[in-house]
């Protein structure tokens, strides 16, 4: 982390120490702290996207992430916690965290712009959660549900709305007083999590599932 973002972080810090789990900052105080920010920071929500960039730096190793963009009133929100963001990268590809060469699940929430109600949930499993970020990445002709997702997140950046991913690589099973791990480098024991995954999420009802039931999204 560079040092003109470290008063940023020194805020963030002294805000978890006196237990807030929510702060919110107009541009104009995030630019005050650190000295002033550039253009970009005003336009794209690349900028603010809680990836390995200098400024994300200041917030994530403080535990925080950033949450919400608002460009027309100029105000970010940040919330307690690291989580890894998808965003558009310079090259004008999807760019993710770097994850664990591992089997698990993972669910993407899309959220904004700040006109939408709900946010939008994928939850998916992959035999290896780094291989299914790069095919959503760049994905080839054959994968048709990671070019769909793909298109709707670029959409959904260029919106400016924002997007967040989650991964578990581990799961329990739980019948009656006994309990046992899902073995998840297994088909079987993932689509099982992921499909619980997907049932809470309905039952929720606080987001829009875009998870299609057809069989296309068997493979994804």
């Amino acid at each position: 982390m560079g040092a003109k973002y470290q008063q940023l972080a020194d805020r963030l810090i002294a805000a978890a120490r006196t237990g807030q789990c929510v702060v919110e900052f107009t541009f104009d105080e995030v630019a005050g702290l650190v000295g002033g920010l550039p253009p970009s920071a005003y336009e794209r929500r690349q900028w603010w996207a809680n990836s390995s960039s200098v400024q994300a730096q200041a917030w994530r190793e403080a535990d925080w992430h950033v949450d919400h963009v608002d460009f027309i009133r100029q105000h970010v929100r940040l919330l307690r916690g690291k989580v890894g963001g998808s965003y558009i990268d310079e090259a004008g590809d999807l760019a993710f965290p770097e994850l664990p060469r591992l089997p698990g699940i993972y669910r993407l929430t899309l959220r904004g712009p700040a006109t939408d109600a709900r946010p939008q949930v994928y939850v998916g499993e992959s035999v290896e959660l780094r291989r299914r970020a790069a095919q959503y990445r760049r994905p080839s002709a054959s994968q048709q549900t990671s070019q769909r997702l793909n298109q709707e997140l670029k959409a959904h950046f260029a919106a400016g709305g924002t997007a967040t991913m989650a991964i578990a690589t581990s799961a329990i099973i739980a019948v009656g007083d006994e309990s046992e791990d899902l073995p998840l480098g297994r088909k079987t024991a993932r689509v099982l999590a992921e499909h619980a995954a997907l049932a809470l999420t309905y039952l929720d009802g606080e987001a829009v599932v875009i998870n299609r039931d057809s069989g296309l999204d068997a493979s994804e």
